[in-house]
């Protein structure tokens, strides 16, 4: 008859000062990702990726796909109208942190408009016209697509309609 196998016992293993603080750096890690508490790190680098490029027509592509004047782009971007000006003529190109915004607005050009409306609105601390003009922009937009589908007086009893709402509200 064979002898069992004999199971080996393992040795604890012996680690040194950096392997006890590497451990228990994993340690802390674990615990901020499955916690989402990131408050006791420091980041210390970090791969930055360069915003695109952008020429005139990207520029004014943007712009209009957002349904703004120059002015009106201008103040969200930060800029004059007259450097947006610029920027759609060829005559100046955007700096990076331009196109840094201009990129996250170029990625969810809808979910932009929406934070811009709703960080906008009277009262609120950081609120400016720019919500104004974007709703009426917006609101236009869909008035000229319901106008292909209702007739005149199905537009008329739905402006109407919408006013009652309005007026209703406390």
């Amino acid at each position: 008859m064979a002898k069992p196998l004999k199971k080996e016992k393992r040795k604890p293993a012996s680690t040194n000062s950096f392997g006890r603080e590497l451990m228990e750096g994993v340690r802390q890690m674990h615990d901020a990702v499955s916690t989402g508490d990131l408050s006791g790190f420091k980041v210390r680098q970090v791969e930055v990726p360069e915003p695109s490029k952008y020429g005139p027509s990207d520029v004014r592509s943007l712009r209009d796909k957002l349904r703004l004047t120059q002015a009106m782009f201008g103040r969200i971007v930060g800029v004059s109208t007259e450097t947006i000006e610029h920027w759609e003529q060829g005559i100046r190109r955007p700096a990076a942190s331009a196109r840094r915004l201009m990129d996250q607005i170029k990625s969810r050009p809808d979910e932009f408009v929406l934070w811009l409306m709703r960080n906008s609105l009277p009262g609120s601390p950081s609120g400016s016209g720019a919500a104004r003009e974007l709703a009426k922009a917006e609101a236009r937009a869909y008035l000229k697509l319901a106008a292909k589908v209702l007739s005149r007086k199905e537009m008329a009893l739905a402006v109407q309609e919408a006013y009652s709402e309005i007026a209703d509200e406390p």
